[in-house]
């Protein structure tokens, strides 16, 4: 099995990649390791998926496409600017796609 088959171990070596950023580190989130830029969480995994933040067009924009789903942190609460990107075989760099984009949100929002 190789490493895009495998969603914890390609979201790991993806983490892997952005902690070589400078700004980016890894915090304690409620759902365990997540990533960060200057202290903001961009993304962390949830199960088998990737939740990510974008801006609400670019989130709202990605479930119409059907390329995620609303991320719900609450039966009750679903913030419009995180979206949960479901690990898919067929289609394994859309983690590391949604992952550049969360990681270039986040540092337009600090720099």
């Amino acid at each position: 099995m190789t490493n895009h088959e495998e969603p914890s171990v390609y979201y790991s070596s993806l983490e892997g990649r952005y902690l070589a950023h400078e700004g980016v580190e890894l915090v304690r989130s409620l759902d365990g390791p997540a990533l960060a830029f200057e202290g903001s969480i961009f993304a962390f995994r949830r199960d088998e998926s990737l939740v990510v933040k974008l801006g609400a067009d670019t989130a709202a924009s990605a479930v119409t496409t059907g390329h995620g789903s609303a991320f719900r942190s609450s039966e009750t609460h679903a913030p419009p600017s995180w979206i949960l990107i479901p690990f898919s075989t067929a289609d394994p760099h859309r983690f590391a796609h949604y992952l550049e984009r969360a990681y270039e949100h986040a540092r337009s929002r600090v720099l």
